[in-house]
């Protein structure tokens, strides 16, 4: 964007010639802003790795509306006491005032950052004692496996994710390894075999997997296919059930 434009009449030669350099100022000026807000949106933070790391592990968990209550009752408090701190002490000086509120924020990240260390250990427990995955591979992802995900899509759509928002993803391009003849995702997973107490290698579908966790789980026989044309698209409401060994499909959201 130039910012050699003067804005002022007098320096050309028409008023025409300043209308058409004022025009051509805004519109640069506008690009550059729209570039830099998708810029913005498309970076995938820590915090956002976090997010996600929680979305995928919470997301089909049914939700404590006693622990959600708590939660928020607790960040609002905590809001008003600010408030009324703020307004008590209005006539302290504005660095007093920024020494105190950078460290109220810095409290309630690490407030929001409990949060979610609490939902985590939630899922964990409710996976382990209530959900019965149909294998191996449908069990919980650990911390690992969830950031080789987050790493193998573009930010842009993995920061949806992280914000409960997959259903505003188009299709999910898959970065990682493709299976050699029909070109689905994959990931592989190391899971211990309690026979022999070694790991063994499981490996499956990444679409089945984000499906699994992120719009409801999978049972015996359940699997997924793609409905899309993007060959290695991995969003969970590209694809439909197919019962394995039956010929009736459940047809899926598509976006």
């Amino acid at each position: 964007m130039t910012t050699e434009f003067i804005d002022d009449p007098r320096f050309y030669a028409s008023f025409k010639e300043y209308h058409e350099a004022k025009c051509k100022w805004m519109t640069l000026s506008m690009e550059s802003e729209r570039i830099e807000l998708q810029k913005e949106r498309e970076r995938f933070r820590p915090q956002d790795l976090m997010k996600f790391k929680q979305v995928l592990a919470t997301a089909i968990v049914p939700v404590d509306l006693s622990r959600e209550m708590r939660y928020k009752t607790a960040l609002f408090s905590q809001e008003k006491d600010m408030e009324t701190w703020l307004d008590e002490h209005r006539h302290d000086t504005p660095e007093a005032q920024r020494v105190y509120v950078d460290e109220v924020i810095a409290q309630k990240e690490v407030f929001v950052a409990q949060k979610i260390s609490d939902d985590l250990a939630q899922a964990q427990q409710w996976f382990k004692e209530t959900y019965l995955p149909r294998n191996d591979f449908m069990l919980p992802l650990t911390a690992k496996e969830a950031e080789y995900i987050a790493s193998n899509i573009d930010a842009a759509n993995a920061r949806l994710i992280s914000q409960g928002e997959i259903q505003a993803c188009g299709c999910i391009a898959w970065q990682g390894p493709l299976q050699s003849t029909q070109k689905w995702a994959y990931i592989e997973r190391r899971r211990q075999n309690n026979q022999t107490e070694k790991k063994k290698r499981i490996t499956g579908k990444v679409q089945e997997l984000l499906y699994n966790f992120l719009r409801e789980p999978l049972r015996l026989k359940q699997r997924c296919t793609r409905t899309c044309e993007t060959v290695n698209c991995v969003n969970p409401y590209h694809v439909e059930i197919k019962i394995k060994g039956n010929r009736k499909r459940k047809r899926s959201l598509e976006l």
